[in-house]
């Protein structure tokens, strides 16, 4: 190891042959290994000179081990010694480091074999490491569905794939090279059996609604969510962006949704900023962490399973929106005006996109696009002094900046949103394409409930019918 100056620029985490990672339990004063990702890490190797410490991060200062804190006297300085391998042995006076199948350490045997060697990594790259093997993945090629563990059985400092085991050093090591850049890993491109070659995607998923104003939205946004878990078998989180008199929201949902509901305050004075708050979720860091990410409005039922759109939406870089009408409609629904005003030509053939429900792989992609819908609403309705300067508030501002630059795609969408207006009969059949969007203005709840409400009665009795037993 190399030695640099600074505790906080020369520690390193150690992970044992088990595929677990080392830490220090100050209750008991001696050191385990459990999980990588159940603990925050806490125990580092420190390099002093020739030799190095272990040190336990108290705070935000590092402690160095020693007789009087260790119950078996293990003395704090230690000789390191790399093997060709990169596996890292630790010893004092000629006893090895050993990592026990029960979770203990202890300078023991005089030999070091599999259980006395250890892989050192930077604290970001065990980070890196513990987002991998706490997330869910899924192979590009097949779509198979992969929830990776260090595998604790056979060991030798790997982690179990599917039906494939890698070296942690190489997931390590993938993770570093993502080839979006991301502050975490959303593609693995890796290796197995020496030259076989397997791409991995993120599948952390996360959708999100905005509800305002009165309570019949928040009953729409309550049938929502529920409908996206019942029907949708929604297998990510939720995340609702409201109002402070609303952080209490997910108290109405069933215990087992309202664990994976959260709540974002954004504050909104009128119908615009009510809008434009879907587009607030560009600002929120810990969303970094998704893959995919779908907005819906809250006047939105899930009728069907939303796993295939997720993993495809997840593999893909452009926005996707529902194409709705044409463009050229008397009404500017798409911001035709905006459009003609930057002199761009209007295709007759196109059709514009609601802003009701969209979708994208993930945040760092769509960060900007995002923010300059809401800067380019805001910019304009400042400059004509009017707030409600179209029916549709963002809508318009949403079509305009992703015509003009070329950024959605209406591909996915067709396939899994049918559009039933409000103004329509209700419905007393099952769709069963995956999202039913009772549009019909913007706030207009009460058409909008009674129509969910009467969908939600539809599918509660048409899955009844499914699972009742034969007669006779």
């Amino acid at each position: 190891m190399t030695r640099t100056s600074g505790v906080d620029e020369t520690n390193w985490a150690l992970i044992t042959y088990h595929g677990t990672v080392v830490r220090y339990d100050p209750g008991a004063h001696r050191m385990r290994h459990d999980a990588i990702g159940a603990h925050e890490p806490n125990l580092f190797l420190v390099e002093r000179g020739a030799r190095v410490v272990l040190a336990w991060k108290d705070g935000e200062k590092f402690r160095p081990l020693d007789p009087e804190t260790t119950p078996a006297g293990d003395p704090a300085l230690l000789t390191a010694a790399r093997s060709a391998a990169g596996l890292l042995t630790l010893s004092t006076e000629g006893r090895f480091l050993r990592a026990d199948r029960d979770g203990t350490l202890a300078f023991v045997h005089t030999q070091a074999l599999d259980w006395e060697r250890f892989v050192a990594v930077r604290p970001d790259d065990l980070a890196r490491l513990a987002f991998i093997l706490t997330s869910r993945w899924f192979s590009a090629l097949t779509g198979t569905f992969i929830d990776p563990e260090a595998d604790h059985g056979v060991g030798r400092h790997r982690a179990q794939f599917g039906p494939n085991r890698y070296r942690v050093t190489d997931l390590i090591e993938a993770a570093r090279a993502d080839p979006t850049g991301s502050p975490v890993p959303r593609e693995l491109f890796l290796t197995y059996d020496t030259w076989k070659t397997e791409r991995y995607i993120l599948y952390r998923p996360l959708a999100y609604f905005v509800a305002y104003g009165k309570e019949e939205m928040f009953n729409c946004a309550e049938i929502a969510i529920r409908t996206l878990f019942d029907f949708g078998e929604w297998d990510g989180d939720v995340l609702l962006i409201t109002d402070v008199g609303h952080s209490d929201f997910p108290e109405r949902l069933p215990a087992d949704i309202r664990a994976r509901v959260r709540i974002e305050l954004v504050p909104a004075q009128d119908m615009l900023d009510y809008n434009l708050a879907r587009y607030a979720i560009a600002d929120f860091e810990w969303v970094e962490r998704y893959q995919p990410i779908i907005y819906i409005d809250t006047d939105v039922v899930c009728d069907a399973p939303l796993q295939k759109m997720s993993q495809t939406i997840a593999l893909t870089p452009e926005l996707h929106a529902m194409p709705e009408y044409a463009l050229g409609g008397p009404k500017n629904f798409y911001g035709e005006s905006l459009m003609a005003a930057d002199g761009m030509m209007i295709d007759p053939e196109k059709t514009g996109y609601c802003a009701g429900i969209f979708a994208f792989r993930n945040i760092q992609e769509q960060r900007r696009l995002l923010r300059t819908i809401a800067a380019t609403a805001r910019h304009v309705t400042s400059m004509v002094g009017n707030r409600d300067a179209f029916d549709v508030y963002d809508q318009p501002f949403f079509n305009y900046v992703n015509f003009k630059t070329g950024s959605c795609t209406g591909a996915v969408f067709r396939q899994v949103i049918q559009m039933h207006p409000s103004f329509r009969p209700l419905l007393t059949a099952k769709v069963g394409k995956g999202l039913v969007h009772f549009a019909g203005g913007v706030g207009n709840t009460t058409p909008k409930l009674t129509h969910m409400l009467t969908y939600l009665e539809v599918l509660a009795r048409e899955r009844r019918q499914r699972v009742a037993p034969p007669a006779g």
